[in-house]
């Protein structure tokens, strides 16, 4: 990450969100306070959660052990080997 020091007169502004674009109009990017970006860090650290848990339900580990334990489309360790000695 890039960073960008400002002088505090500035920073003193930086009280919320922000959009930043060049002379143009376009898009450069956002600006997040600290409190904003942690509340998003843990928005998606709980999706992800919530993701596990769901798919936890749909398909228990011990299936999944079950079904990669008998899959036939695994690569035997002789193939694995051959894979890896390739350049």
């Amino acid at each position: 990450m890039t960073k960008l020091a400002i002088d505090p007169a500035l920073g003193a502004r930086l009280t919320g969100s922000l959009e930043i674009t060049d002379t143009d109009g376009r898009t450069l990017g956002y600006f997040l306070t600290v409190p904003e970006l942690d509340r998003l860090r843990r928005a998606a650290e709980a999706h992800r959660r919530q993701a596990y848990k769901r798919g936890h339900q749909i398909l228990p580990d011990s299936d999944l052990i079950t079904d990669a334990a008998s899959a036939a489309d695994l690569c035997s360790l002789e193939e694995m080997e051959r894979y890896r000695e390739q350049p």
